[in-house]
């Protein structure tokens, strides 16, 4: 979702070529705002986001070779590539103020986060590990730095968080036993609480991979949040923190098509699946204001569309039309 709520921006191969499109959320044909084809390997996202103003778009593009950061510019359709760490990005998120990303790169062969200023381009390395250190995410506030910490058979992570220029390390949770061939994607980004005073993480410790509980400064075992016989992911906080959408598979099995959206309080109950249908419905995201909830879904075999629901699960409707491949979700904070 765009910050004002007008807009969802997503990524999509309209007219055979990857790009970035802006399709209103009352429905309409979307406008394209990236001016050139979008260069990335088989199946990679864009992994497109707002700015918390809303007037950059930070995207991923292999155009010059490496997998490097590119800016859009609202105001004048500018878009510029911003970084120039050489190699690859296996994923960033935006500084809270909106004046920096932060990054996970390999300029130096294992995986590092760096902040890159948005006006220069400049990066600060802030880990230096050899283990691969990725999914790096501001807590509210900008206070510290979360990112995930791999073992080196990629089996164990950790989630660390650190002081806004590097350095005060601090293990806050730990995790075994999830082979992560995905060099962190399959663990995921830490989903931290619009308070700041918890976070999630997937974990397979329960014999499914669930999402569980930590707390972000005090000492604490984890606790499982929604226990189900039944892979989770995709968990996204509300904006006021009282919910929680994730994406499920019905109980007990391991068909894609039966992925379904679901919420949840943030207390750990009232459990309800908000889609049904015979296809996959996934990457779910809150509009600002909490009200609706965007997300994917390929219906009867046919293409991915974009719908949107009230955040109760009423009044589906898709907001895209046409043979497109395949959308990805993004949304401002």
């Amino acid at each position: 979702w765009s910050p004002d709520g007008r807009e969802l921006l997503v990524a999509a191969s309209l007219g055979g070529e990857l790009a970035l499109w802006l399709v209103p959320a009352a429905g309409g044909f979307p406008r394209r705002v990236t001016t050139m084809p979008i260069a990335l390997q088989f199946l990679a996202s864009p992994m497109q986001s707002f700015s918390p103003d809303g007037r950059l778009i930070a995207f991923l593009s292999e155009a010059n070779g490496a997998t490097e950061l590119w800016l859009w510019e609202a105001e004048t359709g500018h878009q510029r590539q911003l970084t120039r760490l050489g190699n690859h990005i296996a994923g960033y998120s935006w500084a809270r103020d909106g004046q920096s990303l932060l990054v996970a790169a390999n300029t130096r062969g294992g995986y590092d986060i760096y902040r890159v200023g948005v006006a220069d381009g400049a990066a600060q390395r802030l880990t230096g590990d050899d283990l691969y250190e990725v999914s790096p995410v501001e807590t509210p506030g900008g206070a510290r730095v979360l990112y995930v910490r791999l073992s080196e058979g990629w089996t164990d992570h950790e989630i660390v968080s650190i002081a806004p220029g590097g350095g005060d390390e601090r293990v806050i949770a730990t995790d075994s036993d999830l082979f992560d061939y995905h060099y962190g994607r399959t663990f995921g980004v830490p989903a931290i609480a619009p308070d700041g005073s918890a976070l999630l993480f997937r974990s397979h410790r329960s014999g499914w991979i669930n999402y569980w509980a930590a707390p972000l400064e005090a000492n604490g075992e984890p606790r499982q949040f929604c226990p189900q016989a039944a892979d989770q992911s995709g968990a996204t906080w509300s904006p006021d923190g009282r919910r929680i959408a994730f994406t499920t598979s019905a109980p007990g099995a391991s068909n894609l098509n039966a992925r379904q959206i679901a919420v949840m309080n943030s207390n750990g109950g009232g459990r309800a699946q908000l889609t049904a249908g015979s296809g996959p419905h996934t990457n779910a995201v809150w509009s600002p204001d909490g009200a609706w909830i965007a997300y994917v879904a390929k219906e009867n075999s046919a293409d991915w569309q974009v719908w949107a629901m009230r955040a109760d699960g009423s009044a589906p409707r898709v907001l895209t039309f046409g043979p497109e491949r395949k959308f990805y979700l993004s949304w401002g904070r």
